[in-house]
């Protein structure tokens, strides 16, 4: 009974199709389960592998062999299952010592099971034809060795293309191509090696190129005869024969025709040549010819066949004198002395036309002599009337480009602007009118072209109008004059005036040291700039307004969710006369109504749970509810309960005791309070309209005007306009949300997401902002973050997004480290810990209580100078609170800041645990070389977690002594994990170092560079580093990217001879 069927039974879905896909295959294959265990084996696996079919039951590879060979092909195995990609494993057969190659992939089935699909290729002739001898003609054919003394490639395949016999000089013809001729190999694999090693490569291997190639051979060598000469990438021509016979094997002849190829080459170049000769001569504007000793014309090329008009037939054969009657005896006397002399001639004339019309040209001539010593005269006439031609139009030219140098002067004397040229000596050479009505403050000449610019100066300091404190002029002009004289770029400079004009300098360096100057008057734009501020000012003194209107509101207000309360207010408590901690947030809500029960507010024992089931059945049908209430029989109160789309219910309370007295009064005030939060809602639902619409059309067209002909300091206009619009846009943004927040009217979705993913997607966002200000921005993903969870991912970046990016703003030196972990809380509940550590400024301990309040700021200057708002952590802090998380901050001035966010998440999915070291990767052994301490000790620790023993130093000559020390005492080192930016000695001179001391060439080195030192690649492979990844690296990414080096060093140091020369 076949090992297909007892095990069918077992399977289902797409399982039950593999294995009856494997029974019908002709190849080896099998399937093994998760464990590595034959679930399924083919005849033609069995036959391979030489055992009978029920002897692989519940065995893997190795315990079926005991070849400790199979330990890798188990490791592999493994990765296929862990990481789902495809993998190719070499492999040999039992019942001979030929190798085959073994493919392996993951599959699963429709319960979530993971299985292995394996297929055998290459394999030995024994396999594909049932028996290890071939027998018969063909074992003859194998054996003897008399085709190899044939002068000529002979080789022979079976009717699936599969190499059955080839002689010794067939072997030498594909010897170069990298690929092993052995029985069995197929057709197309010696194809491909020939593809790739004879130029024809020049995409990836799968691109359509190289697959329709392939198809045109096959399809060939699929022909009854085919017989072509082809040339080998070693420059080698050989003959191809094949004759495909009646059984379907192929037999084939290759013959070296390279000395026949290359004399038929060198009778094809001295063709071409002359042929390219010619054809160069015909494509020559200059008229040419060639007249024999008898001074009769023998050739003449195109041009002069124009000169002729077109009718060289009739003139070839014919003397100067027949071809031009008028001129003919002149042109015979100089031509016979130039063929008897040997004299070159040149002169100028016209030559004459068919049609009358005569030509200017220059003539040359001369003699040449063949190898016999036969001469001939060649002359060359050349054209000149189109040189007559260019001449007008260069004169033509000249006057138009003096047109447009007066029309520049116009448009210079026209512009807005006031224009000034300097030399590079700093002489004035020219300044536009519009340049002394700027200057006219200061009076004085109306004629500055000539002067020096330190006369200017001069003027300048004398009028007063401009603050230039207590320096003296010569200081002034010396630290002016060295801005103008060096090299570089010039930033706008604006300048203010005594009398409040401000004019904004733009300088621009020109060809030969000459600066040009622009000088703008800004007033105008400056004071519409402080009524914009002036409005914003009116904005944010609205918006606290609403604030504390919000605070100091007389009603009592309560907000709860699911039973637990998220927030209260001061009024609550006092007009329920309970104790505060009775409504303290996260208390369930249940110990409040118990406490006004007990004292008879709610009637009797019996009235007070019929009012409570009545609330229970409200909030279960998510119905809004109001009750009227008599507390301790002194006071009444309206409570209101309304219900959100986010499962939250807002609860109001009212005093209405004198509304009892006052029915009408208090229904007067009630539509107030019910205008005023509509009001307040329509305030916030206008103000992002109001705002946002006309924001996005002034940035719409500005951003359209900066796409049309502009100059350059309209370009700077409008990109200020964009820029400042960008900026007060994300203001607005921050208030609304801000306001949104602190109204409840921001609602959390909730979804799977993985937040490890998350916080490692915001990190690489910010990556570049930190590459800038170069500091170190470190992750590290602690192995208690389970997985997935659910919750609104969109608000837990912006939380991470927030703190990491204050952090890497208010730090300018050292680093930024992201730390994210968890904690079990209950079965399916975990609280994630967030913390964001900084080297930055800090925060003064008297700032700590105020931090995050809305609009602060630890310095005020630090608005201006980190363009901040003061709403980032106002803003975190309350998303924090829609988590039911917490937030904490620990800092000290100048050495820097540490903020902390825990939130509870619901879990849904949990992280696979990282699989054990195979045998054949135990005990790595990896040194760290990193001068960040903060980097040296996460890679320690993921180090450590991997089950690696790794140790980290803090600079190149620390590493270098390590690895000296390593050797002395025979400790063998499989990798190095270097940094690039270090003191001392950076990460390439550490690699040369250690490429320069053979005794570390089996030593794999993982680069970890920055965005702007990635470089070539070919710098890392001329430097033998085996990978390179960009920081801050993830923890996965590092991790298989280790464990594949290390894994390339340990089968080079079991097998070096394998690998010699690699």
């Amino acid at each position: 009974m076949h090992a297909v069927e007892y095990r069918l039974t077992e399977g289902s879905g797409l399982l039950e199709k593999a294995c009856r896909a494997v029974a019908a295959l002709n190849l080896p294959a099998c399937i093994k389960d998760s464990e590595l265990r034959y679930l399924v084996v083919n005849a033609a696996y069995a036959r391979l592998m030489g055992r009978p079919l029920r002897a692989f039951e519940g065995h893997t590879s190795l315990s079926l062999s005991a070849d400790i060979r199979d330990a890798e092909r188990e490791d592999r195995e493994r990765r296929s299952l862990v990481f789902a990609t495809d993998e190719v494993i070499a492999c040999h057969a039992s019942v001979s010592s030929l190798p085959y190659t073994l493919r392996c992939e993951r599959f699963t089935d429709d319960d979530g099971s993971l299985f292995l699909f394996e297929t055998v290729e290459d394999m030995p002739l024994g396999v594909l034809t049932g028996t290890a001898d071939i027998g018969g003609a063909s074992d003859l054919l194998f054996s003897s060795g008399l085709m190899d003394f044939i002068d000529a490639g002979i080789v022979v395949y079976d009717a699936e293309n599969r190499l059955v016999y080839c002689n010794a000089r067939f072997a030498e013809f594909y010897s170069g191509f990298g690929v092993e001729l052995k029985p069995g190999i197929r057709l197309e694999a010696l194809m491909e090696a020939l593809y790739f090693s004879s130029g024809y490569r020049r995409v990836k291997e799968d691109d359509p190129a190289f697959e329709g190639w392939m198809r045109e051979q096959l399809r060939d060598f699929s022909l009854p005869y085919l017989e072509r000469v082809e040339q080998f990438a070693d420059g080698r021509w050989v003959r191809m024969v094949n004759k495909r016979l009646e059984n379907g094997m192929l037999v084939g002849l290759r013959i070296d025709v390279t000395e026949f190829k290359a004399h038929e080459t060198l009778l094809s170049a001295q063709i071409r040549e002359t042929w390219l000769l010619r054809a160069a001569l015909e494509q020559l504007p200059v008229g040419v010819f060639l007249r024999d000793q008898d001074r009769r014309l023998t050739y003449a090329n195109a041009a002069y066949d124009a000169f002729l008009g077109g009718n060289l037939a009739d003139y070839i054969g014919k003397t100067e004198s027949e071809m031009f009657p008028q001129n003919g005896s002149q042109f015979q006397q100089e031509n016979e002395r130039i063929l008897q002399t040997g004299e070159a001639l040149e002169r100028t004339g016209n030559m004459p036309q068919r049609n009358g019309r005569a030509i200017p040209v220059i003539t040359r001539l001369g003699r040449v002599a063949t190898p016999d010593d036969e001469y001939y005269l060649v002359g060359s006439v050349t054209d000149v009337s189109l040189l007559q031609e260019r001449e007008k139009a260069l004169i033509a030219t000249q006057a138009e480009a003096e047109a447009l140098h007066r029309q520049l002067e116009a448009v210079l004397h026209a512009l807005p602007v006031g224009v000034l040229l300097l030399s590079a000596d700093l002489v004035i050479e020219y300044v536009n009118p519009f340049f002394y009505q700027v200057w006219g403050e200061i009076g004085g000449e109306k004629t500055l072209v000539g002067k020096d610019y330190r006369e200017f100066m001069r003027m300048n300091f004398d009028s007063g109008l401009y603050d230039y404190g207590d320096r003296p002029f010569d200081e002034v002009y010396s630290e002016r004059a060295q801005r103008l004289l060096k090299d570089g770029a010039f930033a706008p400079r604006e300048v203010r005036s005594k009398s409040g004009k401000v004019t904004v300098i733009s300088k621009t360096r020109l060809e030969g040291g000459k600066i040009l100057s622009t000088y703008a008057d800004v007033t105008d734009v400056r004071m519409r700039d402080a009524e914009i501020s002036k409005a914003k000012a009116e904005l944010e003194r609205v918006g606290e307004y609403m604030q504390g209107a919000t605070r100091a509101m007389a009603q009592g207000l309560v907000l709860v969710e699911q039973g637990t309360i998220i927030m209260s207010n001061e009024a609550m408590a006092r007009m329920f006369d309970v104790p505060p901690e009775l409504l303290e947030k996260d208390r369930d809500w249940s110990g409040f109504f118990a406490h006004c029960a007990a004292r008879g507010d709610f009637g009797t024992a019996e009235e007070a749970a019929a009012m409570l089931n009545a609330w229970k059945d409200n909030i279960a049908a998510n119905r809004p509810f109001s009750w009227l209430i008599h507390v301790a029989g002194k006071s009444w109160l309206n409570l209101e309960a309304t219900n959100s789309s986010g499962n939250y219910w807002l609860v109001i309370v009212t005093d209405v005791t004198e509304m009892k007295m006052r029915e009408g009064e208090l229904q007067r005030l009630l539509s107030r309070a019910e205008a005023a939060d509509r009001a307040k809602s329509e305030f916030l639902a206008n103000m992002s309209h109001e705002i946002r619409t006309p924001m996005n059309g002034v940035l719409g067209m500005a951003e359209l005007l900066a796409k049309s002909n502009l100059d350059t300091r309209q370009k700077t206009f409008t990109d200020i306009i964009v820029k400042s619009g960008n900026a007060l846009l994300t203001i607005i943004n921050d208030i609304l949300d801000f306001s949104k927040i602190e109204a409840g009217q921001m609602k959390l979705r909730s979804v799977s997401f993985d937040p490890a993913e998350a916080v490692e997607d915001v990190v690489s966002l910010l990556s570049s902002a930190a590459l800038e200000k170069n500091i170190e921005l470190v992750v590290r993903i602690d192995p208690s973050v389970f997985g997935k969870v659910i919750g609104d991912a969109g608000r837990f970046r912006q939380i991470v997004t927030n703190l990491v990016g204050n952090a890497v703003k208010f730090t300018e030196t050292g680093h930024v480290l992201v730390e994210l972990s968890a904690q079990s809380a209950e079965a399916s509940e975990a609280i994630l810990s967030l913390r964001v550590e900084d080297s930055g400024i800090g925060i003064p301990s008297d700032k700590l209580e105020t931090i995050f309040d809305k609009f602060s700021q630890v310095d005020s200057s630090a608005t201006r100078r980190h363009e901040g708002t003061g709403l980032g952590l106002a803003i975190t802090v309350g998303l924090v609170g829609l988590f039911n998380g917490k937030i904490d901050v620990v800092s000290e001035v100048g050495k820097g800041s540490s903020f902390e966010v825990n939130i509870p998440f619901q879990m849904t999915e949990r992280r696979r645990d990282v699989p054990p070291l195979s045998v054949a990767i135990e005990n790595i052994r990896v040194l760290v070389i990193d001068d960040n301490d903060v980097n040296r000790r996460i890679l320690t620790e993921q180090l450590q977690s991997w089950g690696i023993d790794g140790h980290a130093v803090e600079g190149g000559p620390t590493g270098l002594a390590v690895l000296q020390e390593a050797v002395a005492v025979g400790l063998s080192i499989d990798a190095i994990i270097l940094d690039y930016h270090m003191p001392v000695m950076n990460g390439l001179d550490v690699v040369e170092r250690i490429r320069a001391d053979r005794r570390f060439d089996d030593i794999a080195i993982i680069f970890l560079t920055s965005m702007d030192v990635v470089g070539d690649e070919t710098l890392f492979t001329d430097l033998n580093v085996q990978a390179h990844l960009m920081k801050p690296a993830r923890a996965r990414l590092l991790r298989s990217t280790l464990f594949d080096v290390v894994r390339d060093v340990r089968l080079k140091r079991a097998r070096p001879e394998a690998f010699a020369g690699v």
